[in-house]
């Protein structure tokens, strides 16, 4: 078992988030947020406004006339995926870094939560269930904890907790077994510590137990992580973390004839935002 006091402060001491972000992600969790407001917040920050006209233009999402402004960006990219975008560009270097203690290469975590939060973007309008704005961020940051966790994951552990997997139990019961603690819960802490929105915080929570949480947003982080987890993105990733929830297709409306299209829509975007991000 690994000691909650230190997996805490490790989780409070990871790099905190740009002023901007943070401002931008305070501003979305409250109801009277509004368009005005994230134009005023995002303006002042040149390599965000960059960004997101970046994100705007380019060929996956861009119609008809160029985008140019804040406010047009915001509007063409939708809230929800201005969140992700934000947060996606500061913590791209310490997610790209290698994580033995899960086995993961360099990347290989970036490449996983890109796709899954793309996954979340591309089952918009797939579903009969609305995808909430916050997936988009929430998909992204779900297996955040990895970071702070793989810093007390010796390699004893590690083997006791991949018995654990071979022997029937998903990532997450296996590591609540050994080490008393998931990843989702540590994420949520760092997410929490950085005052992101509540159901952002309750998602990485709840992520890998979609009947966990009360809420269709748990659903759709389910289902970034599984069909991610299907394209190769993440080595190693045990079968049975690789099963959809048949619950969850019903609860969001998604056919499972439609899964295997999206798989292929999903390689491709995920090479261009990858060339997009360099």
């Amino acid at each position: 078992m690994l000691d909650h006091g230190l997996v805490t402060r490790a989780a409070a001491a990871m790099e905190p988030l740009p002023p901007t972000v943070s401002r931008l992600a305070a501003a979305m969790a409250r109801e009277d947020c509004g368009l005005r407001e994230l134009e005023q917040i995002i303006s002042y920050d040149p390599v965000l406004t960059g960004r997101l006209l970046r994100v705007a233009n380019s060929a996956a999402i861009s119609r008809g006339a160029p985008i140019a402004t804040v406010r047009a960006a915001i509007v063409k990219i939708g809230a929800g995926r201005v969140l992700a975008h934000a947060l996606s560009g500061p913590l791209s270097r310490q997610l790209q870094m290698p994580i033995p203690g899960y086995g993961l290469g360099q990347g290989v975590l970036w490449r996983h939560l890109v796709a899954s939060a793309l996954v979340v973007e591309l089952l918009d309008g797939v579903t009969r269930t609305r995808v909430p704005p916050e997936a988009f961020a929430a998909a992204l940051l779900h297996d955040l904890g990895q970071v702070v966790l793989a810093q007390f994951l010796e390699p004893k552990l590690m083997r006791l907790v991949a018995l654990s997997r071979e022997q029937g139990l998903s990532s997450r019961q296996a590591e609540l077994e050994i080490l008393g603690v998931h990843q989702g819960e540590v994420g949520a802490l760092v997410a929490q510590e950085w005052q992101l929105p509540e159901t952002i915080v309750r998602s990485i929570a709840y992520a890998g137990c979609p009947d966990g949480g009360e809420e269709v947003l748990y659903d759709f982080v389910h289902l970034g992580h599984v069909l991610a987890g299907r394209i190769g993105e993440y080595p190693g990733m045990p079968e049975r973390d690789l099963e959809l929830d048949p619950t969850v297709l019903e609860r969001v409306g998604l056919d499972a004839s439609a899964i295997d299209p999206l798989l292929h829509d999903l390689e491709d975007r995920l090479g261009e935002v990858l060339r997009l991000y360099g």
